[in-house]
């Protein structure tokens, strides 16, 4: 089978569909659940840019590996600190787990990926 270099690279392009496939997540309560299908609709609506600050805060690039996904992972936050945080070597996006609205969430993760250096990161 012969693949292009182009056919290879649009694999690994961060787009709602291949970002949306990357995510994988283990709610454990109905909470978490909702919470999930809020992010995978934040990333059906979200323009290029902000798709690919995403896949940059989660892993450190701006292109997805086929064979690799990102876990989301959730925890109780303080209303005042809730916030989106990433440990890079592990692909792991951790997500308060107490969003009340989808709107909520949205200017929430808009807010701190518009600012690099507002990202909150770990080894």
């Amino acid at each position: 089978m012969g693949w292009s270099i182009d056919a290879i690279y649009q694999l690994c392009v961060a787009t709602p569909s291949t970002v949306i496939d990357h995510l994988h997540c283990v709610p454990l309560d109905a909470q978490e659940a909702k919470v999930f299908r809020w992010l995978k609709r934040c990333v059906r609506e979200a323009d290029p840019g902000m798709l690919t600050r995403l896949v940059q805060f989660c892993t450190v690039s701006q292109t997805l590996l086929p064979d690799q996904n990102i876990s989301v992972k959730m925890e109780n936050m303080q209303e005042m600190a809730m916030r989106p945080k990433a440990r890079t070597c592990f692909q792991i996006l951790q997500l308060p787990r107490n969003y009340f609205s989808f709107n909520q969430l949205k200017e929430n993760l808009d807010f701190y990926l518009s600012r690099c250096t507002s990202w909150e990161l770990e080894d």
